[in-house]
């Protein structure tokens, strides 16, 4: 590793200065009216609405981030209409596919990978829209089965057919006799990155939590 080696003002202002002594200026060339600054690199900043592109070799977290956001945005677009969130249909769809499972908030908690207060004000504004009850736990006097209403079924069976169409195209690119692998596998990451966010106190290289 290369030593690191401190330097005061004083050498910060002669590191900038020319021959002689005198301070080194950029200077601004002039540039016509309405004309684009260009991004540093030398390269010109995108204008055709397509995505910067991503120099270097695939990373995992900013693929993970990039696929994520995109995905999310674009359901959102097209659900907005029917007044459902992202996180709202997901709630939806895990109460349809485990009907007859005394599902709570607890576990939707771990489900969703958020947090007790984002997922309590979730279920209170779906409850007062009718999509869903709570009921009484028959093991738990604390805790409430989460049961999906007729409304909230009938709402689902709407926005599922959404939901797979936005599927189908995002995985366009892969083919068709890849795609079930394909999630497999992300599924297997998805496990692995839940499974190393609950080991806590691991220490990285620089003597940090990893956690």
């Amino acid at each position: 590793m290369l030593p690191i080696r401190m330097i005061d003002a004083s050498q910060l202002s002669r590191a900038s200065a020319g021959p002689g002594g005198t301070t080194r200026r950029r200077s601004r060339s002039a540039r016509k009216p309405g004309a684009s600054r260009p991004a540093r690199g030398g390269s010109a900043k995108r204008t055709d609405g397509a995505p910067p592109a991503l120099n270097g070799p695939p990373r995992l977290p900013q693929l993970l981030r990039r696929a994520w956001h995109g995905l999310n945005q674009a359901f959102r677009h097209r659900i907005a209409r029917a007044g459902v969130t992202p996180d709202q249909y997901t709630v939806l769809r895990i109460l349809s596919e485990n009907s007859g499972v005394c599902l709570t908030q607890g576990w939707l908690v771990e489900a969703m990978s958020s947090d007790p207060n984002t997922i309590a004000s979730l279920l209170r504004r779906m409850e007062r829209q009718g999509w869903l009850s709570r009921l009484a736990h028959p093991h738990d006097a604390r805790a409430r089965c989460l049961k999906l209403r007729p409304a909230g079924a009938v709402l689902f069976a709407r926005l599922r057919r959404v939901a797979e169409s936005l599927q189908q195209r995002v995985l366009a690119p892969i083919p068709a006799g890849q795609r079930l692998g394909f999630l497999e596998q992300l599924r297997a990451v998805s496990e692995a990155c839940w499974q190393t966010s609950r080991q806590r106190g691991e220490r990285g290289p620089m003597g940090r939590s990893q956690a």
